[in-house]
Formats: structure tokens, sequence, C-alpha cells
């Protein structure tokens, strides 16, 4: 008799599991972002945030961004294969570690450069691609602000007004305190 309750308890759950498994198999799975995907659409959509866009912008601005996310995402990779997993780790630590200190952006990228021991060739090839990203990546700004009405675009230039300053206070003065 125990059998037969074991096996009347078991069959139904072994059967909706088999069963679940069969609809997750169904369902289409959504496209992963990669890491470099992920922060350029989030770094964008935080640009605009202060515009205030309309539902309509947004998906618009979405579209936008996903019509040039693979060229971006491509000269990502290209970048991101110049170095080893352990060069990219020293490379990041390096520019963390100046910022902290108070460098400028500039200054930080050439210190950690060095630290990876980049020689000219290199480096000129890493800018270069680094360029076109840039390029591409203010592009994809125009294309939005496009989008916005003339009082988001004034809340836009108040925000640049403003701005946001990097590194420590007083960081760029020179050794003359100038």
């Amino acid at each position: 008799m125990s059998r037969c309750m074991m096996i009347a308890v078991l069959m139904p759950a072994v059967l909706s599991t088999s069963l679940f498994a069969q609809d997750d198999a169904k369902k289409p799975k959504k496209k992963q972002k990669n890491g470099a995907e992920a922060r350029l659409s989030k770094q964008m959509m935080t640009h605009f945030s202060v515009a205030k866009m309309t539902e309509d912008q947004v998906a618009s601005a979405k579209k936008i961004l996903a019509e040039g996310m693979d060229e971006w995402v491509k000269l990502q990779k290209e970048v991101e294969a110049m170095f080893t997993k352990d060069q990219r780790k020293t490379r990041t630590e390096t520019m963390k570690q100046a910022r902290a200190d108070g460098m400028s952006q500039k200054d930080a990228t050439t210190k950690a450069n060095e630290a990876v021991g980049m020689d000219a060739d290199s480096l000129k090839a890493f800018n270069a691609k680094k360029a076109a990203q840039n390029k591409l990546a203010n592009s994809l700004r125009k294309k939005i602000t496009g989008l916005l009405t003339d009082d988001q675009k004034e809340l836009m230039k108040a925000k640049q007004k403003k701005g946001k300053k990097g590194g420590k206070k007083g960081a760029k003065k020179g050794a003359g305190g100038k």
C-alpha cells in the first residue's frame, strides 16, 4: 500500500516538472547585453535623465541606441583585445588610483598606459579606436538630443553648465599655484 501512495505522490511532481521545463524551452530567450553595451545604454540614458523625457522619447532613444550598439560593441571588443586580462586589471587599478590621487583623466590614462607597457604604435592604434568609439557615442548623443523639445534642451544646457568635476580640487593647478 505504501508503494502505491509513493507513486501517487511522486507521479504528479515528475509530470509537472517536465511540463514546466517544456514551457521554458518554448519561450524565446532575451538577448543578453554584454558589459560594454549595458554601460553605454545606462550612461546615455542617465545623461538624458535630467531632460525628463516622455515614454515615446525614451522608446525612440532606446531604438537609436540599439541601432548604433553593434558598431560600438565591435569597437569596444577591439579595444579590449589589445590587452590581456592582467593588463586590463592593472590598467583599471592604476586609473582608479590616479583619479583618487587627483590626476586629470588624461594624465591618469597616460599613467595607466605606461603601467601596462604600451609602446608608441599600440598607443596610436588604441587612441584611434577610442576616437572612433567616442565619435560614434557623440553621434548617438546628437540623435537623441534631436528628440528633445526646446525646454528639455534648456534643462540639458543647465546641467552642462553646472557640470561634474573629476579628481580632487586644485589638481590642475601647476607648481606655481596658478
